[in-house]
């Protein structure tokens, strides 16, 4: 069976408080995606309600 498979994890890689996400591929290389949301995210309701 061929290993192919992604291996993602998430880190908080860049240190600023928020998890990123690192995947590695089968030919030993990795690809990195930084979380560019802020770390603390208002929950607050719209008038709406949502």
């Amino acid at each position: 069976m061929w290993d192919i498979l992604a291996k993602p994890t998430l880190a908080d890689i860049d240190g600023d408080g928020d998890l990123d996400l690192v995947v590695g591929k089968n030919d030993g290389t990795l690809k990195y995606y930084y979380n560019q949301q802020p770390a603390s995210v208002d929950e607050t309701p719209n008038s709406n309600g949502y």
